[in-house]
């Protein structure tokens, strides 16, 4: 049993930067890169980057899934204790967020082994793409859909069609949207202004015995529980094969065998889903908020 406990928030703001090395391409495309950039909010937070709290230890507690061999096992083992590792570990919010140099893995000799580890390491400073997306010159209905993102159309994370490189960046939509396409559930007004609302739908995170569909994203029988687990994604392959779990908070959606494992959770719509309005002609942002938790299966 896992007992969940409500802490101070911390607020980082994600901006969209203007687009880098934006190039035209064939077909009515361009390509370009986009910045990473999140700052620090003080006045939506609880205390400062620089509070300190006890957390998991991240490189510890990844050992047994990223080495699954015993000989590899009892290697890092030594390592560990060399640094005198635990599983506990007392990091700034800044540390725990955007990565700090951990004193096991810098010992570790390995090749190309990065010591740097962050929940959201690497983002700040980095850039993404490139996206190669249509401008709409050929067909409006396409506009700011992505035909390729790092010069592929799979992203080698998953099977068949979960691997799919879909929609836009999330910047950008095609024009005239209509309330009968997915997640559009609702009309909120602002002075005046209608805005559709578009939703991340329980459906995203159903288990593939609800919707069948969801096969692909199921990557392990056991943790699944051969696959009927709703509430939860295994996005461990772009982690560096570290077991990372993302469900929205305070595991919305999720199965009752989950909620009843974990203690102190109030899942609420209202306060934890993910929702984006807009204007559905210009397509003008009304009002964003995101949720989405990321969680550290420990073995």
């Amino acid at each position: 049993l896992v007992k969940s406990t409500s802490i101070q928030a911390h607020s980082e703001k994600v901006r969209y930067l203007p687009k880098e090395n934006v190039t035209e391409g064939e077909n009515g495309t361009i390509s370009y890169m986009l910045p990473n950039v999140a700052t620090f909010e003080p006045d939506m937070s609880v205390g400062t980057e620089d509070d300190t709290m006890t957390v998991l230890n991240l490189a510890v507690a990844a050992v047994p899934a990223v080495f699954k061999y015993g000989f590899m096992q009892s290697i890092i083992n030594s390592y560990i204790k060399k640094a005198d590792s635990k599983m506990l570990q007392n990091r700034t919010v800044k540390e725990i967020l955007w990565g700090y140099t951990d004193p096991f893995l810098d010992k570790i000799p390995f090749p190309g082994l990065n010591p740097i580890v962050g929940v959201f390491y690497p983002y700040n400073g980095t850039s993404d793409g490139p996206y190669n997306v249509y401008t709409g010159t050929e067909d409006i209905t396409k506009t700011a859909i992505i035909e390729s993102y790092k010069k592929k159309r799979t992203l080698s994370y998953w099977e068949g069609h979960c691997d799919m490189v879909n929609g836009t960046d999330g910047a950008s939509f095609p024009p005239f949207v209509k309330k009968n396409q997915a997640g559009a559930f609702l009309e909120p007004k602002v002075k005046g202004i209608t805005l559709y609302r578009f939703i991340v739908p329980r459906e995203a995170f159903a288990s593939p015995t609800e919707v069948g569909d969801n096969y692909c994203f199921c990557t392990d029988p056991v943790i699944s529980e051969n696959c009927t687990l709703a509430g939860v994604l295994d996005i461990s392959s772009c982690k560096a094969k570290r077991p990372v779990y993302i469900s929205l908070p305070h595991f919305l959606h999720a199965s009752e065998s989950i909620l009843h494992k974990v203690e102190g959770l109030s899942p609420n719509e209202k306060e934890h889903e993910t929702y984006l309005d807009i204007e559905p002609v210009s397509l003008s942002y009304g009002f964003i908020r995101g949720n989405l938790e990321q969680n550290f299966v420990s073995f």
